[in-house]
């Protein structure tokens, strides 16, 4: 049909562009589409500080709430605040997982652990494979922290244990392939006091004791002894709400690894150089260590 016609012509990604030509004999058309995707320029510019101090603000550092441990890899079932922070950029554990934290490639000794306010000089069970804390609240600060937190190098692990819930009670209990965990938190007084009691044991001796037996008894000839192991921890806090802006805290925490290795010998035999006839002499000697380290912390 000659006369006036319009085209249009699209495709993914371009603007649509509408096309007038006037048909009058076979026709050769280019047309070039536009992009839809225009990006604008856009331009960084710093905005001027009220003041000299705002360049020196504090860090207000990485918060770390129980939840988020619980969506990390766990080492035998056991959540843990360490693991945690050992994915946060510039912290790294021991070697083979053993031996605390070092921030940015400071020693274990230049972090400084707090519960409650109060130091921590051990802060893991299992020469550093596990960490203290059940079901906490924790800041890393790594840069910029307050001078109220004292000279430490590296890193400020402010751990604040859970208040508690005075409304109603909860409790929770968990099984893993390493220890047992028991939870309790509930109104003494609604509204005015509460109460959170949390409490872990770890089982590993109970293999640990079996396989040391077998170990020990192996070579015979009257040896024999077992090893244990195991660590524990409590925490319980009360926290009392005098008004809406005031309250009172009282937190108690208590911690140890303990280990045991005994050994033995026994013997029994016929000595007939001293004596005549057959007298039976009996040979028992036992020795063994015995360490126990941990912490005992109170706060109000």
């Amino acid at each position: 049909m000659e006369g006036d016609c319009k085209i249009q012509c699209s495709y993914v990604g371009y603007q649509i562009d509408n096309e007038w030509f006037k048909l009058a004999k076979n026709s050769k058309l280019l047309i070039q589409l536009k992009p839809a995707i225009d990006l604008h320029q856009i331009v960084i510019s710093p905005k001027q500080a009220l003041n000299n101090n705002q360049l020196f603000l504090l860090s207000k550092g990485t918060e770390v709430r129980p939840s988020d441990l619980e969506n990390v890899p766990t080492l035998a079932g056991e959540a843990d605040l360490f693991r945690f922070l050992q994915l946060q950029a510039g912290v790294q554990g021991g070697a083979d997982g053993l031996g605390g934290l070092h921030v940015r490639g400071g020693a274990t000794d230049q972090n400084l652990v707090l519960m409650d306010g109060v130091p921590i000089y051990n802060p893991s069970h299992t020469l550093g494979l596990f960490s203290i804390f059940n079901s906490p609240t924790a800041k890393l600060v790594k840069d910029g922290f307050s001078a109220r937190y004292g000279g430490r190098l590296s890193s400020v692990i402010d751990v604040r244990m859970k208040e508690g819930n005075n409304q109603e009670f909860s409790g929770s209990l968990g099984l893993s392939t390493l220890a047992t965990n028991l939870l309790l938190e509930g109104p003494i007084v609604k509204n005015k006091i509460g109460f959170f009691l949390s409490a872990r044991r770890s089982y590993i001796n109970l293999l640990i004791l079996h396989l040391s037996q077998k170990e020990k008894q192996k070579d015979g000839n009257g040896y024999g002894g077992e090893t244990n192991y195991h660590f524990y921890d409590v925490n319980a806090k009360l926290h009392f709400n005098l008004s809406a802006t005031d309250r009172i805290f009282l937190s108690f925490y208590k911690g140890a690894d303990q280990f045991d290795n005994k050994n033995s010998y026994f013997e029994e035999f016929t000595d007939d150089y001293y004596y005549t006839g057959d007298v039976s002499q009996v040979f028992d000697d036992k020795w063994g260590q015995k360490l126990d380290w941990g912490n005992q912390i109170s706060a109000i």
